[in-house]
């Protein structure tokens, strides 16, 4: 039993009158036009009563798709739409798995009046059929299936009673009927399949429920997670608006600091000028109305001659009172006079006595602006600094009239003046401020002395050629301390006492002492410490340590300047000019017109000082700041060096260092380069890439180059290298190619033995830059726009660069790492006296100090160590290594050795006897040492 359309419906499809009817809200809306016409609900009932029987009289009609198919039984039709009209229900299938479809031509209820069209053919011919809105299925629940098993029973016996007999007689027939049994348990199938296909259904939906739950709950998660991150971005954009307002607020208050003080000088200077133009103006409408008073007495006086003696008295009078008042008024204006000169005295005074002070700062300025001319000389420039030092150093006080001082504060604390000063700041290395003051004081030093002590220093590389000697350090430190000169004498003559030798003995056994006395003085008038640099690190030539010291004393003698006073002659002018007006001030001043224009220029050119004085120190405290910036940029990167030698790794000023002293090693010529470079621009920018790069660049050169000890590269090893680099392709570059490049490149070198070309450390640079060509004309072939700096960039920061730091690594990680171990270290220290002993006692030349060649080849003779394992080119080898020198044109009398040198020197001959791996160095080390360290 279901209901369709308010209507109940049996098993077999036809409408039970016997079943009471609801009436609901929508069986009233699909009434027809007549039944709403209506008043009454007896009425509406009644109307409804015979639409049921007009449809049910309508059901037993003859159906039209059973007379087209008469052997398709069909169903009665016993649902009607929205106009009344019963829609045909049609069977499909056979035996229990048939199935009823309804079916009609006219609109569903809600459908629009107007029929629908085909699209195809536009006809209005269209069928509209029931089916289910979830599952889109058109069988309907409870429709008669056991039609079939009827019709067949009754087609076993036609006159089938309802006795028992007949009953049990048609179970049998039933039972024993194959094709009845199995068209029975098709309906039972039939049936399990629809309860299946329910519980698929309802399994379905849950899975799609829970589906639906895990993708809201993850779209949930996912719009919490963008509302805390928009939280955190409108936070932080607010925090970043802060301090942008703030920033602003900070400038804006000090420009309007600065416009409300330029303001209220001239509010002043204008009360003044006003208060004096009144009063000025006063006296003269007093005097103008006293003498034309005068004067129209006189003249009245001259035409009444003949007035009585009364009229005399009178006019006696008033002349009397006339000249009382003229009496005062030149008393008032005496005292006038006498304060403007007192006021003028004080202004003088002032100024004059500010001026040692003012002079004091202009040498601070002035060299601060020698210590940093791209910097600090910039931004005084920026402030129009030359007419203010042209003033306060001027001989004359008539030179001041001429020059243009501002009257206004323009402090170059601006933001574009600090930030263009900040970047050139960060562009400049760090030992360039450095260097900058080292040759400031070099010079100061100079001509302090009289003659010519020090030699000037530019770069790095000259301060390594003076860095065996301590006369640099010495010199700077009896400038900056003039009481250590007297103990370094004392100290010095102790020393002499010791060793009567020591004056005349040579120059490395006198800059030990020196160099000893140094570290002594310097603790004590310097506070340089042991732990910035010490004697050890001096004499092992570590240039890191060398530069320490020069930072040390530049951040401890930055603003010492020299005590040598400026010219006075602009302050005698001053006090000249006003000691020959004052007295002519009370007298001529009234009468005579150039006195009074020489004091108004006296007060003009007054004021003009007194204007570059105010703007001098102010200038002076924004120099201290971009002073204080300079300090903090080198003392920062005096840290990050001093790290890097606590990590083991090379300081950032020796890497400058080598930076400077290997651009000869990778000098490009551009008439070899030309035809490869579209312009001298783009050859100066691979010239510049190969200078900012030289070090990791010599690095894989000398790495590479092993046959020849990394003097010179063979052609198979640059082979070899590009490959490495992954150059050496079928599609990028061909073996011949690179063949026919390097034949292009070098020329033939006398000096080895071989046919085989090789390549100088020019030579490689070069080879590079024809191998960016060609991959750049490869990548244009490609439609892919580059240039050759770009091409030869990438080639050295992706490929040459990381080759580097695995060379370094496993160079650090091999040997140099090994000696550092706290075992190795445990043996050496057991051993000191004995090394110590060795070595002084073979190094008889330099008295203990160094040992060379010959005195190294010496003991391994007396130790019998040379053989066909060891023989003697691997000694040199070996000696060089230790003593990290590559040059083998070098005399072997000019090859030496310090003691930690010939430490490493032993443990590498220890490596060279005793290879095996499996042995830890310590043990290795010790044994060595107790069979050829016999006391």
């Amino acid at each position: 039993m279901s209901t369709i359309n308010g209507n109940h419906v049996d098993s077999y499809g036809r409408r039970r009158s016997s079943t009471p009817t609801r009436h609901s809200v929508l069986r009233l809306v699909q009434t027809s036009n007549a039944l709403r016409s209506m008043r009454s609900v007896q009425d509406l009932q009644n109307g409804e009563t015979s639409l049921q029987q007009r449809s049910c009289s309508t059901g037993n009609l003859v159906d039209p798709i059973e007379e087209a198919q008469p052997q398709l039984p069909t169903t009665h039709p016993n649902y009607i739409d929205v106009n009344g009209r019963s829609i045909v229900a049609v069977r499909y299938g056979k035996g229990t798995m048939q199935y009823v479809k309804y079916s009609t031509t006219e609109p569903p209820t809600g459908q629009s009046s107007n029929p629908p069209r085909c699209g195809f053919c536009h006809g209005n011919n269209m069928m509209w059929q029931l089916q289910c809105s979830f599952c889109s299925c058109q069988r309907l629940r409870n429709t008669p299936r056991m039609l079939y098993i009827i019709n067949m029973l009754l087609s076993l016996e036609p006159q089938m009673t309802g006795t028992k007999a007949i009953a049990i007689e048609a179970e049998k027939t039933f039972r024993q009927a194959t094709m009845v049994r199995t068209r029975v348990a098709m309906k039972l199938m039939s049936r399990t399949t629809d309860a299946l296909r329910m519980q698929i259904v309802r399994m379905m939906f849950y899975a799609w429920r829970k589906l639906q739950a895990e993708t809201k709950t993850n779209e949930e998660i996912m719009a919490r997670l963008i509302r805390i991150k928009e939280m955190q971005a409108k936070t932080r954009l607010k925090g970043e608006t802060f301090r942008a307002w703030g920033t602003w607020a900070y400038i804006s208050m000090d420009d309007r600091a600065v416009r409300l003080s330029i303001a209220l000088d001239k509010r002043k200077t204008k009360i003044k000028h006003r208060v004096w133009t009144e009063w000025m103006r006063f006296v003269i409408n007093r005097l103008r109305k006293r003498c034309s008073h005068l004067k129209s007495t006189l003249m009245y006086n001259i035409l009444l001659n003949t007035w009585s003696s009364n009229s005399l008295l009178n006019r006696s009078n008033d002349e009397t009172r006339t000249s009382e008042e003229l009496l005062q008024l030149k008393s008032v204006l005496s005292e006038i006079k006498g304060s403007l000169v007192t006021a003028m005295d004080h202004i003088i005074a002032v100024t004059t006595q500010a001026m040692p002070y003012v002079n004091s700062y202009l040498q601070g300025l002035l060299h601060q602006r020698a210590l940093a001319p791209d910097t600090i000389g910039y931004a005084l420039d920026m402030a129009n600094s030359g007419p203010i030092f042209d003033a306060l150093t001027a001989h004359d006080i008539s030179v001041v009239a001429e020059l243009d001082i501002p009257k206004e504060s323009i402090p170059f604390a601006y933001t574009t003046t600090l930030e263009l000063v900040s970047d050139r700041l960060k562009k400049q290395p760090p030992w360039q401020i450095v260097l900058n003051w080292l040759s400031n004081m070099i010079s100061i030093i100079n001509e302090s002395s009289g003659h010519k002590v020090l030699v000037p220093m530019a770069t790095l590389e000259d301060i390594f050629t003076q860095m065996k000697s301590p006369k640099l350090v010495l010199n700077l430190l009896w400038y900056f301390a003039p009481a250590s000169l007297e103990d370094y004498n004392r100290l010095y003559e102790e020393e002499c006492a010791r060793d009567p030798l020591l004056a005349s003995s040579s120059t490395h056994h006198g800059h030990h002492v020196q160099w000893k006395l140094f570290f002594q003085i310097a603790s004590t008038h310097a506070n340089l410490s042991h732990a910035i640099a010490n004697r050890e690190q001096i004499e092992n030539e570590e240039f890191d340590a060398f530069y320490t010291i020069l930072l040390h004393f530049y951040l401890l003698y930055s603003y010492h300047i020299k005590n040598e006073p400026l010219t006075t002659e602009i302050t005698q002018s001053i006090e000249g000019v006003w000691s020959g007006l004052r007295h002519d001030i009370f007298h001529v001043y009234d009468t005579d017109i150039a006195t009074r224009e020489s004091c108004r220029n006296l007060l003009h050119d007054v004021d003009t000082i007194q204007h570059a004085q105010l703007r001098l120190l102010t200038l002076h405290h924004h120099t201290l700041k971009l002073s204080e910036q300079h300090k903090h940029q080198a003392l920062l990167a005096g840290l990050v060096d001093f790290g890097r030698r606590v990590d083991g790794k090379e300081a950032l000023v020796s890497i400058a260092l080598k930076q400077q002293s290997l651009v000869s090693h990778l000098k490009l010529e551009y008439s070899r380069c030309e035809f490869m470079c579209n312009s001298r621009d783009e050859f100066n920018a691979i010239q510049l890439l190969f200078t900012c790069y030289i070090v990791p660049i010599m690095n894989v050169y000398k790495a590479s180059a092993i046959s020849n000890g990394g003097v010179v590269l063979t052609e198979q090893e640059f082979y070899k290298l590009i490959a490495e680099c992954g150059v050496l392709d079928r599609k990028l570059m061909s073996r011949g190619y690179l063949q026919g490049l390097v034949q292009h490149t070098t020329e033939k070198h006398d000096n080895l033995n071989s046919n085989e070309r090789v390549l100088t450390s020019h030579e490689f640079a070069e080879a590079l830059v024809r191998v960016s060509h060609h991959l750049t004309q490869k990548l244009a072939s490609t439609n892919e726009s580059t240039t050759i700096v770009e091409v030869a960039r990438r080639l050295i920061e992706e490929q040459l660069i990381p080759m580097a730091n695995e060379l370094e690594k496993f160079n650090m990680t091999s040997f140099k790492r090994q000696i550092g171990h706290a075992d190795v270290q445990a043996v050496l220290k057991s051993f000191d006296k004995k090394l110590k002993k060795l070595f002084a006692f073979y190094a008889v030349e330099r008295r203990g100090k160094c040992i060379n060649l010959s005195e190294f080849e010496s003991w391994l003779k007396d130790q019998h160590l040379v053989d066909a394992l060891f023989p003697y080119q691997r000694v040199k080898q070996v000696f060089m290594s230790a003593m990290h020198h590559n040059d083998t044109s070098v005399a072997d009398l000019e090859l030496e050795l310090i003691f930690s040198e010939f430490i490493e020197a032993i443990i590498a001959v220890t490596v060279f006897r005793n290879p095996n791996p499996y042995i830890p160095l310590a043990e290795r080390l010790e044994m060595f040492l107790n069979v050829h360290l016999q006391s």
